[in-house]
């Protein structure tokens, strides 16, 4: 029993030891220096797609504010007149509506040109930066036009992606190739978002000339002013992908001209002879407005 207790006595002088020694060989842990971070490019946050101007509470909203007030007003102001319907029956929706874009007015005009069940199911991609940042505008642009948010700035890729991915849920939509209004109405070269949708989709893309429209309400005007417009729809288009290459973008671009191509054909074919249209830009959609341009010209 002695022995026993020898040894544990010897164990616990052993540990006693050896925590001691822990104790005195201690020392604090010594802090690293501190790394700068480097800033983060300032962007603004993503923010979840509004589906609420889809609902049917909002669409019932929006055929009585179209009815009894948008629609009423373009036809006090405008007094339009529409060209070409018959081509939107040869296009099966999902359709791309690709007009020129010379003032604000122009996809109020396309929408009421559009048949009653079209126009229901139409959507406007309008500038999140413009359109979207006061609540009261945002909910007056939806619920007029079925308007939902571009961002032409900071993540334009992902709003390409939201309008192909509302093309494949059977939605079509107003998108203007431009990009943006044109300060002095004439027609610039095309973006490559309507070529990219129309080629990842199969979606038809219908050619729209808006005339008239920058004199009805240029841009940075307050108010619109009294004017005679008329909307021209061209024959449907539509985009054969190739073989995908390593950079899509180049082939992008391409298809753009060649939409832009036939965008001037359409419109020559519609707008008919004695007509003129201001072009400017330069490649083969420069080149080919140029061309068109004479064409209606021409005596």
């Amino acid at each position: 029993m002695s022995r026993r207790a020898a040894q544990a006595g010897s164990m616990v002088r052993w540990a006693a030891e050896d925590m001691v020694r822990m104790l005195r060989a201690w020392r604090p842990p010594e802090r690293p220096e501190p790394v700068e971070r480097q800033p983060r490019q300032s962007r603004p946050p993503h923010e979840a797609e509004p589906t609420w101007g889809r609902s049917d509470t909002s669409a019932t909203v929006r055929r009585a504010v179209q009815r009894s007030a948008l629609f009423p007003l373009l036809e006090v102001l405008g007094r339009p007149t529409v060209v070409g319907l018959h081509h939107l029956q040869a296009a099966r929706p999902p359709i791309i509506l690709a007009p020129n874009h010379a003032s604000h007015a122009d996809a109020p005009l396309v929408l009421r040109a559009l048949p009653p069940a079209l126009r229901d199911d139409t959507l406007v991609p309008a500038a999140a930066d413009y359109f979207f940042t006061r609540p009261w505008l945002s909910v007056v642009v939806t619920l007029a036009m079925n308007a939902v948010p571009f961002d032409r700035r900071h993540d334009i890729a992902d709003s390409v992606r939201r309008m192909e991915r509302l093309l494949r849920h059977g939605h079509s939509i107003v998108l203007f190739p431009e990009g943006s209004r044109a300060r002095d109405g004439r027609l610039r070269g095309f973006k490559a978002g309507v070529a990219h949708l129309a080629t990842q989709t199969g979606s038809p893309v219908v050619p729209v000339y808006v005339q008239g429209t920058h004199a009805l309400l240029p841009p940075g005007a307050a108010l619109p002013r009294p004017s005679a417009v008329a909307v021209h729809f061209g024959a449907p288009l539509v985009a054969t992908p190739e073989v995908p290459s390593a950079d899509m973008v180049p082939h992008f671009l391409a298809a753009s001209d060649v939409l832009g191509t036939g965008w001037f054909a359409a419109v020559a074919a519609e707008v008919g002879p004695g007509k003129t249209v201001a072009v400017v830009g330069d490649g083969a959609v420069g080149l080919m407005g140029v061309l068109a341009a004479r064409q209606l010209g021409a005596e």
